[in-house]
């Protein structure tokens, strides 16, 4: 889990030190800063994926960086716990430094350290050292120097947990991380058969990941559709079937049809639902989850499904979410709430302050109320 997350000069994020839970709900206002919040982590999980694409994708290095300014350098600083398999955590710190031009980018610098308890810390990983190399080390105290390509991240290469324990364990954190904005017309799409289980970010393989979750994890497929019958108790069954190409899609029965409903002839609120609840449920849930507005296209009588299962998952990931629902709002407590603003130009996190005054007002009103007045900030 994330628990100090600190960005320098990144898109909006000029400045920023933002502690962090397991569970935290952003409100503000249109173009506050809240997609550049999560950007930051679809980033460094693409910038290992793929290296220097992640920049290029996003219009190159110019338009990452606060202001455009290209003399800047953007950094990134993680303060984490990881769970190593015994009763105690890793406590990590990441810090990548990265610079560019118009038409270049590169890693500047690189570190992965661990502390646990008295024995202090330990470097992992540290990039440069001589001759444009990095180094790690690995569970036996052996400094190895290896090559890299000077615009992507090395930790798809430390998976291996026998080997490299917590530089593993950091990598596999990292890699599975994920924001998710469901489309319902990506959604509808048929998929190519195969195991997947990790939704991209706008659900275009939906039906596959639902369809390998039926087939290999039957609990959890009938875990999502309990939720789905709880949210929409017309749905009797759900399915996924075959196309005549081989193809497969969701489908669902409902109580008074005797026809299959398929995926292209769902309703959008149905489909965001369902794509959010089956993430959440995920039998390979990542470590960390952004969700983009998931009231977008839902009623809002079922926005107390979605709380409930966020709330659960939380129990055992981190997950954010940004919202401009005063109704979703209202499913969580004010230590959960991150107000966003941005002001002349930069973006800025503030908590709320949990006072005497507060308390008395949520005894009559629901926090989303609250907000909505004003009172909290984060408003247009």
């Amino acid at each position: 889990m994330i628990t100090l997350l600190k960005v320098r000069n990144y898109k909006s994020l000029e400045n920023v030190e933002l502690p962090l839970g397991s569970l935290h709900v952003l409100v503000g206002p249109n173009n506050s800063g809240k997609s550049n919040l999560f950007d930051v982590f679809q980033f460094l999980r693409e910038l290992a994926e793929i290296g220097g694409p992640a920049v290029h994708s996003r219009g190159g290095f110019s338009q990452i960086v606060w202001g455009g300014d290209v003399k800047r350098t953007i950094s990134f600083e993680l303060h984490m716990r990881i769970e190593n398999g015994s009763a105690k955590e890793d406590n990590l710190t990441y810090y990548l430094e990265i610079g560019g031009g118009p038409q270049l980018f590169a890693i500047i610098k690189e570190r992965l350290t661990v502390s646990n308890g008295p024995k202090g810390k330990k470097t992992l990983l540290t990039y440069p050292v001589a001759n444009n190399n990095f180094a790690i080390t690995d569970l036996k105290g052996n400094k190895v120097a290896l090559s890299r390509s000077p615009d992507r991240l090395v930790f798809e290469q430390f998976q291996d947990e026998a080997h490299h324990g917590p530089l593993a364990r950091f990598a596999r954190e990292l890699l599975s991380w994920s924001i998710y904005n469901f489309e319902p017309s990506a959604i509808r799409k048929p998929n190519t058969v195969k195991q997947d289980f990790h939704f991209q970010t706008t659900g275009e393989n939906f039906s596959s990941v639902i369809h390998s979750i039926q087939s290999e994890h039957a609990e959890k497929f009938s875990e999502i559709e309990s939720l789905l019958k709880r949210a929409l108790p017309e749905v009797s069954h759900l399915f996924t079937a075959l196309t005549k190409e081989g193809r497969t899609y969701v489908s669902w029965e409902e109580e008074s049809m005797p026809l299959r409903v398929p995926v292209w002839a769902m309703s959008d609120g149905a489909l965001r639902l369902l794509g959010q609840l089956a993430a959440l449920f995920s039998p390979e849930p990542p470590a960390l989850a952004c969700y983009e507005e998931p009231e977008n296209y839902v009623h809002p009588a079922l926005l107390t499904v979605i709380a409930d299962v966020i709330k659960c998952a939380s129990d055992e990931n981190q997950v954010l979410i940004s919202t401009h629902s005063p109704y979703l709002l209202d499913f969580f407590s004010p230590e959960n709430l991150i107000i966003v603003e941005k002001k002349s130009g930069r973006t800025q996190f503030g908590f709320v302050n949990n006072k005497k005054s507060l308390k008395e007002a949520l005894r009559v009103l629901g926090l989303g109320e609250i907000w909505y007045s004003g009172q909290l900030g984060g408003m247009p």
